[in-house]
């Protein structure tokens, strides 16, 4: 199985202590995720899943890598004990009962990673050709294939539990980020102060301009990017610039880059996993914007469906405690009956060729600026 390797894996990170704060390192007992930290404090016991120690584990006998943690100048007893995402960990203490109100010996269900809990939330893991987009800070998008694929090229793959379907997906690094920084940037006037107004003007401002946006193009590498180009230096970027660009265009030209990451990171989804995609499933805060699902599936070619709770991640999450305390007896039946969908949003044929003429810049651009070493 070959991945990208992403500095954000906790064998990049161990080598980064290692060699900038070697007194840490030194003092290092166990690498325990947040959630793991939180079990452990809760039940006295520590165990991970073996997807959220990639790099560390192998993902089929979910063992140790020697080698690998020892390159990472990593304890032997660094690593936890891994399993599945849906396994008990072990029972809450009479001591945690005590001081939290919790029943002692409630069970307590191992859990996975954000991005992982997010799609499992989205019921796109119920079916091979279904995809997912996690529309938050940054994207994550991928699509349920029915086997492991032998090359995942600029992908990453997860094996989905219980299902012996695996799931090829790419995140990426700044989508609602991006959108963050353009409303910032033009700073967008609202009279009232509710939460979303600024977003909500945002998006209605965007609405005004026609797709592809004054021929503007975006890069959403604000912070590097992650899939499918893995480059941290990576930057951002604006082309098409004219005398006659306004606000609503630049925010529109985000939305656009957006969503062309997410296009391309599908199109590598099904060139690789050799399974066409049948609907996209929306989940995370994003899936809230209309315009931005039409954007999207209008660029993209695809129906987008939004789903009804935007709290993907946690509903994935107590997918996962169902499941491990047997209420449900997989996760397939549990999706079935815990995700709720919103309504489809069909591609409108009228805007295909100007996007797919963005998106064919879109691809090209970053070749271009990264040869200039900008």
């Amino acid at each position: 199985m070959r991945w990208p390797v992403d500095a954000s894996w906790p064998l990049a990170r161990g080598r980064w202590l290692a060699r900038h704060e070697p007194g840490t390192i030194a003092r290092l007992a166990h690498i325990l995720l947040p959630k793991d930290y939180v079990h452990f404090i809760l039940t006295g016991s520590m165990r991970t899943d073996a997807w959220s120690a990639k790099g560390l584990v192998h993902q089929g006998t979910m063992l140790p890598i020697i080698g690998m943690r020892d390159l990472g100048n990593l304890p032997p007893e660094a690593v936890p004990d891994a399993g599945t995402p849906r396994d008990v960990v072990g029972t809450i203490t009479a001591e945690i009962a005590r001081a939290t109100g919790l029943p002692p010996g409630l069970r307590v269900v191992c859990g996975w990673s954000d991005a992982m809990a997010a799609m499992l939330g989205s019921g796109a893991f119920g079916h091979p050709g279904t995809a997912c987009d996690v529309s938050g800070t940054s994207e994550v998008a991928g699509v349920t294939v029915p086997a492991e694929a032998q090359d995942t090229g600029p992908l990453m793959t997860a094996r989905i539990v219980d299902t012996g379907r695996w799931i090829l997906y790419g995140p990426t690094q700044a989508s609602g980020a991006s959108l963050g920084w353009i409303m910032r940037t033009v700073d967008v006037q609202v009279a009232e102060s509710a939460p979303d107004a600024r977003q909500a003007a945002a998006l209605a401002l965007a609405a005004t301009i026609e797709p592809g946006a004054g021929g503007l193009t975006f890069l959403p590498y604000l912070e590097g990017e992650r899939a499918p180009i893995w480059n941290p230096h990576a930057r951002g970027a604006f082309t098409g610039l004219s005398i006659s660009t306004e606000p609503g265009h630049l925010i529109r030209a985000v939305l656009e880059g957006v969503a062309c990451s997410v296009r391309h990171i599908l199109e590598y989804a099904v060139q690789y996993g050799h399974t066409p995609i049948r609907e996209v499933r929306v989940a995370g805060g994003g899936a809230r914007a209309q315009l931005w699902n039409q954007i999207k599936a209008d660029l993209t070619g695809l129906a987008f469906r939004p789903c009804a709770t935007t709290e993907n991640g946690v509903l994935g999450s107590a997918m996962l405690g169902a499941v491990g305390v047997g209420d449900f007896a997989d996760l397939s039946s549990a999706g079935d009956s815990m995700v709720h969908l919103g309504q489809t949003v069909h591609p409108e044929p009228a805007s295909r060729e100007i996007y797919d003429q963005l998106f064919r810049r879109y691809v090209g651009l970053y070749p271009a600026i990264n040869a200039q070493h900008l």
